[in-house]
């Protein structure tokens, strides 16, 4: 199965499989195995994805999935030097190494951050992408 991707209903609480845009910043509901993307419009707004490891039909996360990542991430016009990814990095290389790996030179081997299990959010500070805690 391909990973799907909707448009969230709220940028300040982005679910799994979601993706939205906030001015200056995007929040995720809280996360357990799940990595989280975000990146800067051209606007200035910040953009961002809650990927989950496994979907709904217990199929992991795949190579042929990354495709639909970056594409999402293109129709949000997110600058590609602007992206960072974080989350349960470490959970993701351990268990679908050859898609995570796939996935981040797909985005051009952005910074990375592991974390543990919460709640996290994206803010363009000083014209810089950064992840928080919330």
């Amino acid at each position: 199965m391909t990973v799907y991707l909707t448009l969230a209903r709220d940028p300040n609480n982005i679910q799994e499989s979601e993706y939205g845009t906030g001015s200056k910043q995007v929040q995720f509901s809280p996360i357990t195995s799940c990595i989280l993307i975000a990146g800067a419009t051209a606007d200035g707004d910040v953009s961002g994805i809650h990927l989950v490891m496994v979907q709904p039909d217990d199929q992991p996360f795949g190579i042929a999935d990354v495709a639909t990542v970056t594409t999402r991430l293109g129709d949000l016009t997110v600058n590609p030097s602007s992206i960072i990814v974080f989350g349960q990095t470490q959970m993701w290389n351990d268990n679908v190494p050859e898609a995570y790996q796939a996935l981040i030179e797909q985005l051009g081997l952005p910074p990375t951050t592991d974390l543990d299990d919460g709640t996290y959010g994206a803010q363009v500070s000083e014209g810089v992408v950064k992840w928080y805690q919330a």
